[in-house]
C-alpha cells in the first residue's frame, strides 16, 4: 500500500514531511529563544533602573518591571530545554537573575533605612530671609 502525500504537508530541508511532533518541538524551541531574548535586556534595563533609584533619579523602586520579569523566569523554570547548550544559556541566566536579585532587595533594603544616602532627585533649599 502506497501512501500519498497530502499538498498541505511541511516538507523538511530533505523532503521528507515534518511531523506534527517536530512542529512543536520547533516551536517549543521558538518560544524558549523569545523568552531569553526578552529576559536579557530586561534584567539590565532593571539593573539600570535599580541604579537610578540608588542614586535617587527614580522615586519608588522599578517593582511593576521586576513583576515581569519575576514572572518570564517563572515560565523559564518550567519549560523544559531541549538541548545542553540551551540549559547553559537558562543555568547561566538563572545565576545572573539570582545575583541581580539579591542585590536589588539588599540596595532597596539600604535606602529604605538610610544606610544609602540618595544624592540625586530634587533639592531641599533653605531660603534666606
Amino acid at each position: 500500500m502506497v501512501l500519498k502525500r497530502r499538498d498541505d504537508d511541511e516538507l523538511d530541508e530533505d523532503g521528507n514531511p515534518i511531523s506534527d511532533q517536530d512542529k512543536a518541538r520547533e516551536d517549543h524551541i521558538e518560544k524558549l529563544v523569545r523568552i531569553f531574548e526578552r529576559v536579557e535586556p530586561m534584567m539590565e534595563q532593571l539593573n539600570t533602573l535599580y541604579n537610578q533609584y540608588k542614586v535617587g533619579l527614580e522615586r519608588i523602586p522599578p517593582i511593576e518591571r521586576r513583576k515581569q520579569l519575576d514572572e518570564l523566569m517563572g515560565q523559564l523554570i518550567y519549560m523544559q530545554k531541549p538541548t545542553a547548550a540551551y540549559l547553559y544559556r537558562y543555568n547561566t541566566l538563572y545565576h545572573r537573575y539570582n545575583t541581580y536579585k539579591e542585590r536589588w532587595d539588599k540596595l532597596v533594603k539600604d535606602v529604605e533605612s538610610g544606610k544609602i544616602i540618595r544624592t540625586a532627585g530634587p533639592k531641599k533649599t533653605n531660603p534666606k530671609f
